[in-house]
């Protein structure tokens, strides 16, 4: 692991994608920062599925290019170590999988991998003594004598600094008091949409890799749609000198996998809820994340095909997400406090591109932070010019992730 020579400086509040990819940019820029991260260890829980790099400006800067920028030579190797295949098309179908659209992805469909094991790989080049775990933010606060910024945690531990960063994620306690203290709503839209989301391990001649075949995921990626209801499905294919089918699947960074998402929501559960005996969705099982999951794609008159996806997966991996959006808006740039990723920005699913965006943030910020750390602009002007930039770059992306979602779970008149 590199060594930092100078002071922390720069506190980061969030070990996702965006707060890691900055933490790289600036070690690798020499700039003391400290990360913390609520979480016990990086194994505390599942962190999300299948994601693809790519270059390509319609999902934000280029995040091949980025990370390349933001690791050593070595980490960024291990990306395509840890790559497998996932296809290059995109296939739009109905609930019985009669294609309507297909669309082949630019750039053979970029780079696939796990974005647990691409979170491996951006905290492998992080100083361990910078990076802290199990650390709960709870509030910051503003040291006017010296012009410092102090973050507060759960266990009565603080730690100043000169710029907070908040990486913390849709539910951003950073963002809530931020606009609070400037007297605005927080900046986010709360859509009622959720999501069960689950993996099924792919072996050779198992049945889910005879379901591959069979649902075009040979292909690449597919939305298979009934009215008010989409089932997104992907794969993650490792080359077989990578798989280790000896370790467990759930967490395990080198099993090949299907992955897929199904949209719900709290009224569709509700009834299920109630015959379980559980209070949220997010206190059911796997097991029964799964049997409401067969339930909805019965009702919805899905192909055998897809309810054999749901038979085959894995438990353990199966969560419930709420599908959340940030809102556009505009303040007032402050020396002390920024944003990236999810905390500014929350993305809906639907385009695929909330990690290229995250990674994005932090590559940025990571340069605009060089620069005043270079003295070539103060700390405001290099916060206000990376702000109009991320703006300008995933308000877009997330407006039009949104609109998607929307328009395809957008329930029948009278239902």
């Amino acid at each position: 692991m590199t060594v930092l020579s100078t002071p922390p400086r720069v506190l980061i509040i969030g070990g996702g994608l965006g707060g890691l990819a900055l933490a790289n940019g600036l070690a690798r820029q020499n700039i003391g920062f400290k990360l913390f991260e609520r979480d016990a260890t990086p194994t505390d829980r599942l962190q999300g599925f299948r994601i693809v790099l790519r270059n390509d400006p319609k999902k934000g800067p280029m995040s091949v290019d980025a990370l390349r920028e933001l690791l050593t030579r070595e980490g960024f190797e291990k990306i395509y170590e840890m790559s497998g295949e996932g296809g290059a098309a995109s296939t739009t179908m109905n609930a019985q999988l009669t294609i309507q659209h297909k669309m082949v992805l630019p750039g053979g469909g970029g780079i696939s991998i796990g974005r647990m094991a691409l979170r491996d790989i951006l905290l492998e080049g992080l100083p361990s003594q910078a990076v802290y775990f199990g650390k709960k933010f709870t509030s910051y606060s503003r040291n006017g004598e010296n012009g410092t910024i102090v973050a507060h945690f759960s266990d009565g531990s603080q730690e100043e600094g000169t710029l907070l960063v908040a990486a913390d994620g849709g539910n951003s306690r950073i963002r809530r008091q931020f606009f609070s203290e400037l007297a605005r709503p927080d900046p986010r839209i709360i859509t009622h949409v959720s999501g069960v989301v689950a993996k099924i391990p792919v072996t050779p001649g198992s049945v889910a890799e005879q379901l591959i075949g069979e649902t075009h995921l040979d292909e690449g990626m597919i939305l298979a749609s009934a009215p008010g209801r989409s089932f997104y499905a992907a794969r993650l294919i490792l080359p077989a000198a990578t798989e280790r089918l000896e370790e467990d699947f759930a967490w395990s960074r080198h099993r090949s996998y299907i992955y897929w998402v199904l949209n719900t929501s709290a009224q569709d559960v509700a009834g299920y809820l109630a015959s379980v005996d559980t209070p949220t969705p997010y206190d059911l099982t796997g097991a029964q994340l799964l049997t409401h999951a067969t339930r909805l794609l019965k009702d919805g008159g899905f192909h055998e095909s897809i309810l054999k996806m749901v038979e085959q997966s894995h438990p353990d991996t199966a969560v419930w997400l709420d599908f959340n959006s940030g809102e556009r808006c505009e303040w007032a740039s402050d020396s002390q406090v920024t944003f990236v990723g999810d905390s500014i920005h929350g993305m809906t699913p639907y385009l695929g591109a909330g990690a290229l965006v995250a990674i994005g943030d932090g590559w940025e910020l990571a340069k605009a932070l060089g620069e005043a750390g270079r003295g070539e602009k103060s700390l405001r002007e290099a916060v206000e010019g990376y702000e109009g930039e991320m703006r300008n770059r995933a308000y877009p992306i997330m407006e039009g992730a949104l609109k998607r979602m929307r328009g395809l779970t957008a329930k029948p008149e009278g239902a």
